[in-house]
């Protein structure tokens, strides 16, 4: 008997230890990991067809769910190891290193994200400047100094910023593309909507929706709608066709074909004549006895 409330009693210890940011933490770290064998399903697929590893979409997700799940822990271990959620030790040492790592980690994993659909979808056609652009952001945030809570503060607001750029960056180019190239249309809207709503999840869970609505309930639906969303990324990123453009290619060998056909008709036979006043030549019939080009009457 005595076992028996002991054992219901370290239950309730640990339900109440295991609150609601705690799921919330723990589900957004299992979450990117679960994910991570379908984008490596995806990347065995491209290895085999190709004999290499390529920079596809597949795996620039890969890189990001792991840079994710990294960033996902340092997050946790500053939340409820170093801080406890006190504004006060925000800005002092060990947090704040860890707090800097947890974004760095995250955005440098979004950045190689960015290169690999430039590289697997326009052919480096941006040369890599955008995913350069986010390292280097993300770099420069790290070095700012912060000392006082409203100076990390602005820190977070320069965070947020960066972490928006690339976020809409990787939705707007998803969209334009499969707007453009019908094979990966599903693929491209799939990782589009799939940010769109990773990025409207890291929105609920901020205070003013836990004020609103109580935190349980806002880390609930902040996990839910994340989690929704990176599947459908990952559900995208394996969509993606090895070629996203063979259509395109099909297209302009077609009309290189047509044009080809089309000049080798318009070409003069070796027995044309040609018109000693514009130059074109005659056509093959007999019975015409005029240029249809400028009237000149053809020589007899």
């Amino acid at each position: 008997m005595n076992l028996t409330i002991r054992g219901y009693e370290a239950i309730r210890l640990i339900a109440q230890a295991f609150t609601a940011a705690h799921a919330f933490s723990i589900t957004l770290l299992i979450a990117p990991l679960a994910l991570t064998p379908l984008t490596i399903i995806k990347i065995v697929k491209h290895s085999k067809k190709d004999g290499r590893l390529r920079f596809t979409t597949a795996l620039g997700c890969l890189v990001f769910l792991i840079s994710l799940a990294v960033s996902r822990i340092l997050f946790s271990i500053f939340d409820f190891v170093l801080t406890e959620f006190d504004p006060s030790l925000y800005y002092t040492q060990p947090a704040l290193s860890v707090y800097k790592a947890a974004n760095l980690s995250l955005v440098v994993g979004g950045s190689f994200l960015v290169y690999t659909m430039d590289a697997h979808l326009f052919q480096l056609k941006a040369k890599g400047a955008p995913a350069y652009a986010f390292i280097t952001a993300a770099v420069l945030v790290v070095l700012v100094p912060v000392s006082t809570m409203m100076e990390f503060s602005r820190l977070s607001v320069l965070d947020a910023m960066v972490r928006l750029a690339w976020f809409a960056s990787v939705i707007v180019v998803s969209f334009i593309h499969g707007g453009k190239n019908q094979p990966a249309r599903l693929a491209s809207f799939l990782v589009a909507f799939g940010f769109l709503a990773y990025f409207i999840g890291t929105s609920l869970s901020n205070v003013f929706v836990s004020l609103a609505f109580g935190t349980v309930i806002a880390y609930l639906v902040s996990s839910i709608v994340q989690v929704s969303g990176l599947f459908l990324c990952a559900a995208g990123f394996f969509a993606y066709p090895i070629n996203p453009q063979p259509r395109i290619k099909e297209t302009a060998q077609k009309e290189t074909a047509a044009g080809m056909a089309s000049d080798a008709l318009s070409a003069p036979s070796p027995g044309h004549r040609f018109c000693s006043s514009c130059g074109k030549p005659f056509p093959p019939e007999a019975d015409v006895q005029f240029c249809q080009h400028c009237g000149a009457k053809m020589p007899n």
